[in-house]
């Protein structure tokens, strides 16, 4: 549904909200990358923490 609407924006032609849109995804798309980033992050972490764990027994 998002699509659907934000597709339409462009149709129309409505300069401002073609801006708010194009500022809206660029910044999900920075969000999710880093949300991506984030979550390889804790899963090192957590690896290695196991490792080290099997490596102290």
């Amino acid at each position: 549904m998002f699509l659907f609407f934000t597709e339409r924006t462009f149709v129309i032609g409505q300069e401002a909200v073609q801006t708010w849109v194009s500022v809206f995804l660029n910044g999900m798309a920075i969000t999710v990358l880093l949300l991506f980033i984030i979550q390889w992050l804790i899963l090192g972490k957590s690896l290695f923490k196991e490792i080290e764990e099997k490596k102290a027994m």
